[in-house]
């Protein structure tokens, strides 16, 4: 979602020596896909502070819902891995 976005990471990496970690995860897995599924990953941001973001993502089957997850991730400076304001175009 976030190169969709035009939001290039390693680039933000590289050149603002800015990451993100992943801080927290719930996750409800409502029925399971089986091999050979064709599924589907929804992403969508839910919410955002200064340097958090919580991505809403679905998994799904045609119309099934699969697993629902609420993710959120800190951007963090490489340099002391403490929290970094999220970049202009996020």
């Amino acid at each position: 979602m976030l190169r969709e976005m035009g939001i290039d990471l390693k680039k933000l990496r590289d050149e603002e020596k800015i990451v993100f970690t992943i801080t927290k995860v719930e996750c409800d897995y409502l029925a399971p896909a089986l091999y050979d599924d064709e599924i589907t990953v929804t992403t969508e941001i839910a919410s955002k502070t200064k340097a958090r973001i919580i991505f809403k993502q679905e998994v799904l089957r045609g119309d099934t819902l699969l697993v629902r997850a609420n993710i959120t991730a800190c951007a963090v400076s490489l340099e002391n891995f403490k929290p970094q304001r999220l970049p202009k175009q996020i």
